[in-house]
């Protein structure tokens, strides 16, 4: 199960799909553990634990180190970190969200053959 809810604080102008605010909430729960604005939730027996994240420094931007895993994994004979199925189920989850929020309400993916 994957559920993304992204809401802002700030409602857009009427019949305007842009958003007036940087300030985002983000959700994303799984039957084991979730996301919520940073924080890590983890199941427990006794509970959640919660677990602020931060993010490691990035020494280059997104597209530059995807292109450096590309071709070390070329050049190592490797599999690369992320396969093509999973490109495909991030594209899929990245266009859930898109049509949950313009509907407001959640969206369900099929899973890949």
């Amino acid at each position: 199960m994957f559920s993304l809810n992204t809401t802002n604080r700030q409602a857009p102008a009427k019949g305007s799909d842009l958003v007036k605010s940087e300030t985002q909430e983000f959700h994303l729960y799984g039957t084991k553990a979730g996301l919520e604005n940073g924080k890590l939730l983890m199941g427990t027996p006794d509970g959640v634990k919660v677990t602020p994240m931060k993010p490691p420094p990035q020494e280059a931007d997104d597209i530059t180190l995807q292109a450096r895993e590309f071709i070390r994994a070329i050049r190592e004979n490797d599999t690369p970190l992320n396969s093509g199925t999973e490109a495909v189920m991030l594209m899929q989850m990245l266009d859930a969200a898109m049509e949950s929020s313009e509907i407001g309400s959640a969206v369900q993916i099929q899973p890949l053959p």
